[in-house]
């Protein structure tokens, strides 16, 4: 524990003492906590920040392949065989345009999530890749995306015009130009498509801004959120908490007091809640640390007419 900042509790009994309150220092805590995550929701507080690494498998490709319309099972060469393992569980295979998702490597054979709906394959080519990464578990606000060995930043897309750029997903090269935030996984992660698919595996730096931390009470206020900021905000639960109160014991002008100073301590606490926000900026911005981190990064050199195309934004 750092002793030089605040712990949770301090600020708790510092905005309980102002009002001389009696309530459970563990309600208290939550509501410390929940000050805390309102001023983290409001903007990227650099406690918060994080950086992690992806793996982008390389394009499997390796033989041919063969499968009927209405079926589900693909079936491969001796040379294509060779190249699956178990490890292309949940990456997705394309033979013509449409993407169908591996479930299982069985027998020599390829399952499929749904049905192959397309024409007949007899003796074809496939690509197999993975299409989407879910990111760390406690991702909440995302920052650049670096290609690391070639220090490239990627750029951001909305799916929307990834899907008019690139309707098939058909290119492939030498790692992902773009990233596009594709929404959350079963398990609340944040997942993300890289496009295109490089044809050997890449490594992919990112940064992020994680979740703000429930707050115990021997927990210090991380960061730049100093005690009376946070204390402002907790003496807004604890008018509230007379407020309901006053009202349960019959004391309908105490309820109404109490309202009322809630409501202008939101004034206050608002006020509050920008300071933090510019306490919290610093030099230490993100282009730097990925900088400092990463060396010399370049985002828009035109190396290939493919970059080209997705500088001026037209459909391949």
């Amino acid at each position: 524990m750092n002793a030089s900042r605040p712990t949770c509790e301090d600020v708790a009994r510092a905005a309980g003492a102002a009002l001389n309150i009696d309530v459970a220092i563990i309600l208290q805590e939550q509501w410390v906590s929940e000050r805390y995550a309102n001023i983290a929701s409001r903007t990227t507080l650099r406690a918060l920040h994080r950086t992690a690494e992806l793996t982008v498998p390389a394009l499997v490709s390796a033989g041919t392949v063969s499968i009927l319309n209405g079926s589900d099972i693909v079936t491969g060469d001796a040379t294509a065989v060779a190249a699956w393992d178990a490890t292309l569980v949940g990456r997705f295979l394309q033979l013509q345009t449409a993407w169908y998702e591996i479930a299982g490597v069985v027998n020599q054979t390829l399952e499929l999530v749904g049905t192959y709906t397309e024409d007949d394959v007899t003796v074809g080519s496939y690509r197999i890749v993975q299409r989407y990464f879910p990111l760390a578990d406690d991702a909440r606000t995302l920052g650049d995306f670096v290609l690391s060995q070639r220090r490239l930043r990627i750029g951001k897309m909305s799916l929307a015009d990834l899907d008019y750029v690139a309707p098939y997903r058909q290119h492939f090269g030498y790692g992902p130009v773009t990233v596009v935030d594709f929404g959350s996984d079963a398990q609340g992660r944040k997942v993300v498509e890289l496009y295109p698919y490089p044809q050997t595996a890449q490594q992919v730096r990112y940064d992020y801004w994680a979740h703000p931390p429930r707050l115990e009470l021997t927990d210090p206020i991380p960061g730049s959120v100093d005690l009376h900021m946070l204390k402002e905000g907790v003496l807004i639960d604890c008018m509230r908490f007379l407020a309901a109160r006053a009202m349960q014991a019959g004391d309908a002008a105490g309820a109404g007091f109490w309202r009322n100073e809630s409501r202008a301590q939101e004034t206050r606490w608002e006020d509050f809640v920008k300071q933090a926000i510019l306490n919290d900026r610093g030099l230490d911005d993100i282009e730097t640390r990925m900088r400092s981190s990463l060396g010399p990064i370049s985002g828009t050199d035109i190396l290939t007419s493919f970059d080209e195309i997705w500088a001026r934004g037209q459909r391949p």
